[in-house]
């Protein structure tokens, strides 16, 4: 009986990220060759955490995704892997289960397109 409520609470919990998930999308082809520097803040006070990546574009495709500030080792090490699967994709948004916080960062440096170099050179 445990293992039923244990997979259902585990079935719901799968329904409900897929039903929240945000679905980001970027048309790049309109995204000009260069490296840019995306932002995202997710969270509120205490749990306030600012999200940073570089994403770099060539030929319409991500060539290179690299986090620059995440709130810690461990979502650094799943940054890494969710922007390896991006790349390989060429596509923010790979699978239900990436957090909002990595398809958003890279969404931002996209669409914003503010100049990673620019911003290392102030």
């Amino acid at each position: 009986m445990k293992t039923i409520a244990i997979y259902s609470i585990l079935f719901l919990f799968t329904i409900a990220s897929i039903l929240v998930s945000k679905n980001y999308s970027v048309d790049m082809s309109k995204v000009p060759n260069g490296r840019y520097l995306g932002v995202f803040n997710h969270g509120k006070g205490y749990y306030n955490f600012t999200y940073k990546a570089m994403v770099e574009v060539r030929n319409v495709e991500m060539i290179k995704i690299v986090p620059v500030r995440m709130p810690n080792r461990a979502s650094n090490k799943i940054a890494k892997n969710a922007f390896y699967k991006m790349i390989k994709a060429n596509d923010i948004n790979i699978d239900a289960t990436t957090q909002a916080s990595y398809k958003g960062v890279v969404h931002n440096a996209l669409t914003e397109q503010s100049s990673f170099d620019e911003y290392y050179l102030n």
